[in-house]
């Protein structure tokens, strides 16, 4: 069947305007007239959402004076990247407010539009903790020397050796905050269909620090949903931002079922045992063969 040339309505054409990725257009019929008609088939695909890529954009400048700061950025970075299960909290749904008068006796209502607000942002990382409990560790570090320690009431960053007053010339939020990209690609994997940018962005939860002991009961891993504060942008200049991203990314090859089998296997002890296992039971039945 031939494909309808002007199912996709292109970017930047009429209520495509603001998309990269564009749309099903409209304009062409739906299945739920009269009767279903199949040449417009195409015009009916489903939107499928597909999980946001998290990019950490700038990281808190108080881990500049951090110990080993490479480490602390690795560490942030792929706790926003790579770590997280789920990212949840992303919300850009435009609602308007109404006031109304009676429209006659009847009951009907005479609105109008009063104020428009854009739905808040407000991101949730979940993390399936890992032993010796390093997310819970560098987030209960990063309140007490980026943001406050409970103690002092103060940022414990001043206290690392080697640091001065002229070091912190100043105290913004951006010394203890981050800022991030979160975006949506379409279904090629191509052109983003959403993007927020959001900075001021800090923990606001170190998740429970708890212990407990019961013989009878079975050990528990850890579930963190961790909430973090910020400031988000969304509109065509983020997805241009996250289109220019995207065309950095290379594609090419990146097909995890062609993805070497890791370095580092260390099988020296186990290939020194040569009288028993499946080679020397194979070995041994091509002898008794002949």
């Amino acid at each position: 069947m031939a494909r309808l040339s002007e199912t996709i309505l292109n970017p930047k054409e009429a209520y495509s305007y603001l998309s990269i990725a564009g749309a099903i257009n409209l304009g062409i019929e739906g299945s739920h007239g009269y009767s279903p008609d199949l040449r417009n088939w195409l015009s009916s695909q489903l939107y499928v959402q597909r999980p946001l890529v998290c990019v950490l954009l700038e990281a808190p400048r108080f881990i500049q004076y951090m110990p080993q700061p490479e480490k602390w950025l690795r560490a942030i970075k792929n706790l926003v990247e790579t770590h997280p299960q789920s990212v949840e909290g992303f919300n850009a749904a435009l609602k308007p407010e109404f006031d109304e008068a009676a429209f006659g006796g009847a009951g009907e209502m005479f609105q109008v539009v009063t104020d428009m607000k854009r739905t808040r942002t407000e991101p949730v990382f979940t993390y399936r903790e890992r032993e010796g409990r390093p997310i819970q560790n560098l987030i209960g570090l990063w309140m007490q020397y980026g943001m406050m320690d409970p103690e002092s009431k103060f940022a414990l960053i001043r206290t690392i050796a080697g640091t001065s007053a002229a070091d912190l010339t100043d105290y913004l939020n951006d010394w203890s905050t981050m800022t991030c990209m979160f975006y949506e690609p379409d279904i090629t994997n191509t052109r983003p269909d959403k993007c927020w940018i959001t900075t001021n962005m800090q923990p606001m939860e170190q998740g429970e620090v708890t212990g407990k002991r019961d013989l009878t009961a079975a050990g528990e891993t850890l579930t963190l949903s961790i909430p973090f504060t910020g400031i988000s942008m969304y509109n065509s200049a983020t997805l241009a931002y996250a289109q220019q991203y995207m065309e950095g990314l290379s594609m090419e090859q990146a097909n995890p079922s062609l993805r070497p089998v890791w370095e580092g296997i260390d099988a020296a002890n186990v290939t020194s045992i040569t009288d028993t296992g499946y080679k020397h039971n194979l070995d041994n039945t091509q002898v008794a063969a002949r």
